[in-house]
């Protein structure tokens, strides 16, 4: 069972995370922002694993950008 706190802070974190996968879908991002939001992405999922939450999975990036 979690804390009030981590289920707050795992839900700011889950959002976080889809507001990255929203920025993904913008094509005019360079090699490097996207590289940017990827990394971010992988480091909300890592928080979200460590603590027993469901990960973030973006269904617009394409599985070899993962």
């Amino acid at each position: 069972m979690n804390t009030f706190n981590e289920s707050a802070i795992a839900s700011y974190i889950t959002s976080m995370a889809e507001k990255n996968c929203k920025k993904l879908s913008d094509e005019s991002l360079s090699d490097m922002e996207t590289g940017k939001l990827l990394g971010k992405l992988e480091a909300y999922n890592d928080f979200l694993d460590r603590f027993g939450f469901d990960r973030v999975e973006c269904k617009n990036v394409p599985l070899e950008e993962k």
